[in-house]
């Protein structure tokens, strides 16, 4: 098995090049080694390396100095500092301690609560109730096959079965109706009315129910009306239609008939109370979650098929898709208009359309389980970090460093490695859903520096957390890789400034020729990702280089000088340091302090407790 990639333009042995590189082979042994292959790829504007990242930090759990510490985050920064609107937001409070922090306001509008718990009592989302039924996303279905009155639990349907394309090896035949469970809601939707499927029974064609949910009223309903289920993507929340064939209505202070995403958009400047999420107030852009350019991506999850015009069949994915990116573009094209000169990055588009946003979120990148797409293919965590990193023609994505090079400029584009790749649940781990970690977690110390060390020669921006169920809320992490102020002349935060070369294969692959060991100097390190499945002896640039010191991983951050070459393990990564005289004395973090160019120091961040403020725990 093989893959045609990177394109010409990062693999290029063309025949001129070939042959200049052929009489330096001659000419200089020793760089030979170190000058195989190379792609050039513009720096972003922005901090020096490694820039960081976190998703939602929880500034109830972790003190504003830990938060601050980011590079940038994504989250909402608009609520007050411990609910005391006299300590005003989030959002003054970290750019008080840290200027140059970059604060991207989340958002989604295709994925909406219809409850949550607010002072400990569950309540349904008020304007739920007014929407047209065609606002909802649902799966083909069918129709009551006798009437109800508005106290029926037992609710009689005409089919039983559906069909239509799938993704992938999912059945092109299915069971329209599922029971839901404690932790997996199973919703359908009743002329208006969201009744919860309890149990099914496909013999009688009947389901138990409860009636009236989610501020819906239970009303009659005669025979011949639509039954469906609602799309969802996670528990207490339905997907809604941001699509472009979504009729119009006049709701809510409306002006004129609006699509939901005109609608929600509107809703969500001005609804602070978080039924939508507020884009109000202050912040540097923001990052569209659960917005890609298709629709489809759905079904490869939880959902069977999709009725964007509600005739209970299943539509083509084809025209699914084609309406559900002119409805992004709405979407896209609202906040250019309404935050002229804010960033708008995105998670997962799963699309190539590189220019219409400033950076693209790779979350669960590197993914571990990507051994387990292919059973054929024994290699696939090499296959597919070399398709997602550069792009592939197979995947409907494009690759990080195309969204590097062809994206808006400053660009965001970041890199999210989850240790957890399942729900936590069903690691028996539900106990790591609280920041407060037990005291037995470790994290996964050379997937965090794979994951790093991509995005370093990407040039991109790194998060490291626990699971995507909840970011930075389970905890914020602090590795040694982070910074170097153990080392003599460390730098601290920053501490590789800025990239002096292109992404350059450093160790060729020993079967398929695209594939490789890829590293990038900066100002003041090397760095190297190796994403093949073993162990390869790595040259490294002419002088001596210093490995970090480090209280984590210490069999890896030893302090220990390298020259020559170096061996990197199989799906890991390595920073070195330029080796200065003297630098492996270690020296208290205090000492090793640097303000940047605007003079605001990234280590030493202005700390501001009030009294009982917890102190956070030293920083390792």
């Amino acid at each position: 098995m093989t893959d045609n990639f990177p394109p010409p333009r990062y693999d290029y042995p063309m025949r001129k090049i070939v042959a200049v590189i052929a009489l330096l082979i001659l000419l200089l042994p020793v760089a030979s080694a170190w000058a195989y292959d190379a792609q050039e790829l513009p720096v972003p504007a922005g901090p020096d390396f490694p820039r960081l990242a976190m998703w939602h930090p929880d500034f109830n759990k972790n003190s504003l100095e830990e938060c601050a510490r980011y590079d940038m985050a994504v989250g909402n920064f608009q609520v007050y500092v411990y609910d005391d609107p006299s300590r005003g937001t989030f959002y003054e409070a970290l750019k008080m301690r840290n200027p140059n922090i970059k604060l991207m306001t989340y958002f989604t509008t295709s994925v909406l609560r219809h409850s949550a718990l607010y002072g400990g009592t569950r309540k349904s989302n008020p304007y739920m109730p007014d929407w047209p039924a065609e606002w909802f996303l649902t799966e083909a279905g069918t129709t009551l096959s006798e009437g109800v009155d508005r106290r029926a639990q037992f609710i009689k349907v005409t089919d039983w079965r559906q069909t239509g394309e799938s993704k992938g090896n999912k059945p092109k035949e299915w069971d329209i109706f599922r029971a839901g469970t404690a932790t997996a809601d199973r919703d359908v939707l009743v002329d208006g009315e969201i009744m919860s499927v309890i149990a099914v029974d496909a013999a009688t064609k009947t389901l138990t129910v409860k009636r009236g949910m989610n501020g819906t009223r239970a009303v009659p309903h005669p025979a011949g009306v639509r039954i469906a289920p609602i799309l969802r993507f996670w528990a207490g929340s339905y997907i809604c239609n941001l699509s472009e064939t979504c009729p119009r209505a006049q709701l809510h202070g409306a002006s004129e008939p609006e699509l939901f995403s005109e609608y929600s958009f509107r809703m969500s400047k001005t609804d602070a109370a978080d039924w939508f999420w507020y884009i109000g107030g202050e912040q540097d852009g923001f990052c569209l979650d659960l917005m890609a350019d298709t629709i489809t991506w759905t079904l490869w999850a939880d959902t069977r098929s999709i009725d964007l015009d509600q005739d209970n069949k299943s539509d083509k994915l084809s025209e699914l898709d084609a309406s559900w990116k002119a409805g992004i573009d709405r979407v896209t094209a609202l906040f250019r208009a309404d935050f002229p000169g804010k960033a708008v990055i995105r998670n997962n588009c799963r699309g190539r359309r590189y220019e219409i946003n400033d950076g693209e979120c790779f979350m669960s990148w590197p993914h571990f389980q990507w051994a387990d797409w292919d059973m054929e293919d024994t290699n696939g965590k090499t296959k597919y970090w070399h398709r997602f990193f550069f792009g592939h023609e197979a995947e409907e994505r494009g690759g990080i460093v195309q969204f590097v090079e062809f994206g808006g400029q400053p660009n965001y584009t970041h890199i999210e490695t989850c240790d957890f790749e399942t729900d936590l649940d069903f690691y028996a781990h539900p106990e790591l859903k609280n920041p407060d970690k037990p005291e037995w977690y470790k994290p996964n110390y050379q997937k965090m520096r794979w994951g790093l060390t991509s995005a370093l020669i990407s040039g991109t921006y790194y998060v490291y957390v626990i699971h995507t169920d909840g970011h930075g809320q389970l905890g914020l992490l602090w590795f040694d890789e982070y910074d170097d102020s153990h080392l003599g002349n460390g730098q601290g935060r920053g501490y590789l400034g800025q990239p002096i070369t292109g992404i350059q294969k450093l160790v060729t692959h020993k079967k398929n020729k695209a594939w490789g060991v890829w590293g990038r100097e900066f100002d003041n390190g090397f760095v190297i990702c190796n994403p093949l499945e073993y162990d390869a002896e790595v040259p490294l640039p002419p002088g001596q280089w210093q490995r970090l010191k480090g209280s984590q991983d210490q069999d890896v951050n030893t302090g220990a000088v390298e020259e020559g070459s170096v061996i990197v393990p199989a799906y890991d990564g390595l920073i070195l340091k330029r080796y200065v005289e003297g630098q492996e004395e270690e020296v208290p973090v205090e000492e090793a302090a640097a303000a940047d160019e605007t003079g605001y120091d990234r280590n030493n961040l202005v700390p501001e407790r009030r009294p009982g403020d917890k102190v956070p725990p030293p920083v390792s």
